[in-house]
């Protein structure tokens, strides 16, 4: 069940970032570093791509662990 809403939430946030960022960066000064502030927002879906597949990767250590 664990596993499973761990999945499900980083699916989720993996979809609202770049929603939510862009909503955020709309209500910033409008002479903000938009294009840096894009840039940025892209490395966190990515970053939380990245934790959500280390997520559902086991190791041996973890498979032997849950043995």
């Amino acid at each position: 069940m664990t596993d499973t809403v761990i999945q499900e939430a980083g699916a989720l946030g993996q979809e609202l970032i770049p929603v939510l960022g862009g909503f955020i960066i709309e209500k910033l000064d409008p002479t903000c570093d938009v294009s840096g502030a894009k840039t940025a927002l892209s490395g966190l879906a990515g970053n939380l791509a990245a934790l959500v597949t280390a997520l559902e990767t086991k190791t041996a250590t973890t498979t032997e662990a849950a043995a």
